[in-house]
């Protein structure tokens, strides 16, 4: 019997470990040249990284993208991440928020076609708005 997840945790983890087979499959069965590393997810301020680390990074055809990943209902960026998403764009790097792997699988197909650019549809960690509620937002 396959036991669910209780937690928003436990569904974020299981969307990274997802994620992660995912890379590991297309470098080893299929050849491809792709890396993916998780970073510090939870608890940063222990692990000796900044906070709002992003909890993944995917390379791939010269990409270098950092990934919060957040639950599909109801998950919310803190504004460690936020912020620190903002000064990762401010360097000319947008940090991508999957929601499902389906987003994921999206942003590796895009990667591969193209070397410039924000990933339309997939969606990103919203900039730093201190007056309203931050949502995930896809680009235009």
């Amino acid at each position: 019997m396959t036991r669910l997840p209780s937690s928003s945790y436990e569904i974020e983890e299981e969307l990274v470990l997802a994620c992660h087979r995912t890379v590991c499959e297309m470098r080893d069965t299929w050849g491809k040249a792709i890396h993916g590393e998780r970073l510090n997810q939870r608890r940063a301020d222990k692990a000796g990284s900044d906070k709002g680390s992003p909890d993944y990074l995917l390379v791939l055809n010269g990409w270098n993208h950092p990934l919060e990943f957040k639950k599909s209902k109801g998950g919310r960026f803190s504004l460690d991440q936020i912020v620190a998403a903002e000064r990762r764009r401010a360097a000319g790097v947008e940090t991508y928020a999957p929601k499902r792997l389906l987003d994921f699988d999206a942003l590796v197909a895009w990667s591969e076609r193209h070397r410039d650019g924000v990933c339309p549809g997939c969606p990103v960690v919203p900039p730093y708005e201190a007056s309203t509620p931050q949502p995930l937002m896809v680009p235009a």
